[in-house]
């Protein structure tokens, strides 16, 4: 009996779950898609709401600058990116967009309450303010650390299909960072530094 079910579980979830990861791994030479692993609880409740679970993503590549970031990316997008606190290159995370150049920021748990993003650089949290260690920890991320966005879970087959957005309201909305307003200069490249900013200085910004 006990086999009969193992069986019928396999047929149910692993064989359309292999199909899809051949699929993705045959053309992943040629194919702008790739599959990531989110471990963790920094994004729950989006991202393995139980802390047994081990979500698997399809994501979409992507080679992020200053130039074109506009295009690729969305405040609310959940991303795979490089850790800015490492020098492994091969150390990633998975985070949501807060926040893109140009915006300015209340931000309740960083060192300062009021964060503008300066050119090149984003906002990253997790979900979950109690188990994630993002931007109010290690402060404002290149752009190009950016790898890749999520762009559906396909792993577990219970819970197959698009992102939902960032929880608006629930116990941890107060400790959310939230936008002000945004400079539209930034984001189209024409707001020039300040003649009087020091070599080196970044106002508002770690």
């Amino acid at each position: 009996m006990a086999s009969s079910k193992l069986l019928k579980r396999v047929a149910l979830y692993g064989v359309p779950f292999v199909a899809v990861s051949v699929g993705l791994t045959a053309v992943s030479e040629y194919s702008p898609y790739g599959m990531v692993t989110a471990c963790g609880g920094s994004m729950q409740p989006t991202l393995n709401p139980n802390s047994s679970d081990t979500d698997i993503l399809l994501v979409r590549r992507l080679s992020c600058d200053s130039n074109n970031y506009s295009e690729l990316l969305r405040r609310g997008d959940v991303v795979n990116a490089v850790n800015p606190r490492t020098t492994h290159a091969d150390e990633m995370i998975v985070k949501r967009i807060v926040g893109l150049p140009g915006d300015t920021l209340i931000t309740p748990h960083y060192r300062k309450d009021i964060v503008t993003l300066k050119p090149g650089k984003c906002w990253l949290e997790g979900d979950n303010p109690e188990k994630t260690r993002d931007s109010n920890y290690y402060g404002p991320v290149p752009l190009h650390n950016i790898r890749s966005k999520a762009v559906a879970i396909l792993w577990p087959p219970s819970r197959m299909g698009g992102l939902a957005e960032r929880p608006a309201g629930g116990p941890h909305a107060s400790r959310m960072s939230k936008v002000l307003y945004h400079d539209p200069l930034v984001l189209m490249g024409k707001r020039k530094k300040k003649k009087s900013q020091q070599p080196g200085k970044q106002d508002g910004e770690a």
